[in-house]
C-alpha cells in the first residue's frame, strides 16, 4: 500500500486477539486501528468498544468480520467505522483508509456548505416533517440556496413534504450513473420546488435502495456542498454505513426526540452510538418535537436523564401537521404563524449564517405560494 504514504495517516495494524488493542492504541496513539480477523462475531466487539470510547478521533477498521446486519449494526454501535470483507483485501482496505484520510481532512478544512443531519431516535420522532420544513425555510424565507437530500432508503419521504409532484429521478438514478456524475447532472435529476431550493428524493423501492452504497453517498453529498449554501440531509433511525458517511459531514447533527421514556431511552442510545463514532459533542444539538404543555415528561426531565440541553422544543399540531403531510405542502406555506413554524425558525436563526430577518407579510406570502 505504499500509494497511501501521500496520505498522511498513522496506521496501526492488530492480527489476531482483541484484547491487547487498548494497550496497542494507547501506546502508538494512531489515527488508524486496522483489525484482521480479529472480530468474528459480535461478542469481540466490546474490547473495540472500549477503544473507541477512549480515543473518539481514531477510525478502526475491521477486515475479515462476517458482515450480517447484526453485526454490522453492532460494529457502528462499537464505533467501528470501516467494515472490510472476507480476507484482508488491498484494495478494500486502502479505500478504507482514503475514506478515513478524507475525514480527518475535513475536520480543519473550511466547510463550503453548511450541512445539516436530521436523525431520528425513534421512528414516528417527525424528524424527516422538520427536515423537509426547514430547508424550506432556509430558502423560502432567509434566501439560502438550499438542497434537502433523503439518504433514508426505507422508508425516505421528504419530497412529498415540500411538493406534491412525484420525483422523476431520485438519489438511485445518480448512484447508479456514478461514472457521469457532474455539476449539470445533479441539478438536472433535482426536483426545483423554488428557485434557490432543490429536492433529491429517495428511491421508490427498497430494491432501488441496495443499488445506492454509502461511497456513492459521499460522492454526491461533496457535490452538493460545492452548490448549496445549505445541505439538510434526512437519514433513517438506523445509524448503518450510509447514515455515518452523512453525520461525518455534518456541520449540525440534529437527534429528534420525544418526550416520552422509551423515546428518552433510545435517545440515550443514539448519544452513545455517536459518541463511540467520535461525533464532536458541540456539532450535536438535540431537538424535541411534539412537546405538549401539559405532557406527564417535560424538557427538563429528558434534559437530566440525557445530561444535554435541547436546543429546542417543537410544539405538538397534529391537525396542522397532517394537512401539511397529505397536501405535500410544507406547513410554513400553509401556515406561517403556526408555532411549529414558529420554533423551526427559531432553531435556524441559531445557526451559522442565519441572522434572523425581517418576516414577509401575508401578501407576500400569498403571493410566493401561487
Amino acid at each position: 500500500m505504499s500509494a497511501l504514504a501521500s496520505l498522511n495517516l498513522s496506521v496501526a495494524l492488530q492480527v489476531g486477539g482483541c484484547e491487547s488493542v487498548l494497550a496497542a492504541v494507547q501506546r502508538e496513539r494512531p489515527d488508524v486501528v486496522i483489525l484482521d480477523g480479529v472480530c468474528e462475531s459480535t461478542g469481540n466487539l466490546a474490547d473495540v468498544d472500549a477503544v473507541t470510547h477512549a480515543f473518539p478521533e481514531m477510525s478502526v477498521i475491521v477486515v475479515g468480520a462476517i458482515s450480517t446486519p447484526e453485526f454490522l449494526k453492532a460494529a457502528m454501535h462499537a464505533g467501528v467505522r470501516e467494515v472490510v470483507e472476507g480476507a484482508a483485501d488491498t484494495t478494500g482496505i486502502e479505500t478504507a483508509l482514503r475514506r478515513v484520510a478524507d475525514k480527518v481532512a475535513r475536520r480543519v478544512m473550511p466547510k463550503i456548505a453548511t450541512v445539516l443531519v436530521w436523525l431520528p431516535c425513534k421512528g414516528g420522532s417527525g424528524a424527516t416533517f422538520l427536515a423537509a420544513n426547514t430547508a424550506y425555510l432556509l430558502a423560502s424565507e432567509y434566501g439560502k440556496r438550499t438542497a434537502l437530500v433523503d439518504v433514508d432508503l426505507s422508508v425516505g419521504d421528504a419530497a412529498f413534504l415540500v411538493t406534491e409532484r412525484p420525483a422523476e429521478t431520485n438519489i438511485a438514478d445518480i448512484a447508479r450513473n456514478i461514472s457521469r456524475l457532474d455539476a449539470s447532472m445533479l441539478v438536472a435529476s433535482m426536483q426545483h420546488v423554488l428557485p434557490n431550493f432543490a429536492v433529491l428524493a429517495a428511491p421508490d423501492s427498497l430494491e432501488r435502495g441496495m443499488e445506492v452504497t454509502a461511497d456513492r453517498v459521499d460522492e454526491i453529498m461533496a457535490l452538493l456542498e460545492s452548490l448549496y449554501d445549505y445541505v439538510v440531509v434526512n437519514v433513517g433511525r438506523n445509524i448503518d454505513n450510509i447514515a455515518v458517511r452523512a453525520i461525518d459531514r455534518a456541520t449540525w447533527l440534529l437527534p429528534v426526540l420525544q418526550l416520552s421514556v422509551p423515546a428518552i431511552r433510545d435517545t440515550r442510545r443514539v448519544l452513545s452510538t455517536l459518541e463511540s463514532l467520535g461525533v464532536a459533542s458541540e456539532t450535536i444539538h438535540l431537538v424535541a418535537s411534539r412537546v405538549d404543555r401539559h405532557g406527564e415528561i417535560e424538557v427538563g426531565d429528558a434534559e437530566r436523564t440525557l445530561g444535554r440541553k435541547v436546543e429546542i422544543s417543537i410544539p405538538n399540531d397534529y391537525l396542522a401537521v397532517s394537512k401539511s403531510e397529505n397536501q405535500g405542502v410544507p406547513l410554513a406555506r400553509l401556515d406561517p404563524q403556526n408555532p411549529i413554524v414558529r420554533a423551526a425558525r427559531q432553531l435556524i436563526e441559531g445557526m451559522p449564517g442565519c441572522e434572523a430577518k425581517p418576516r414577509a407579510g401575508w401578501i407576500a406570502n400569498l403571493l410566493k405560494g401561487n
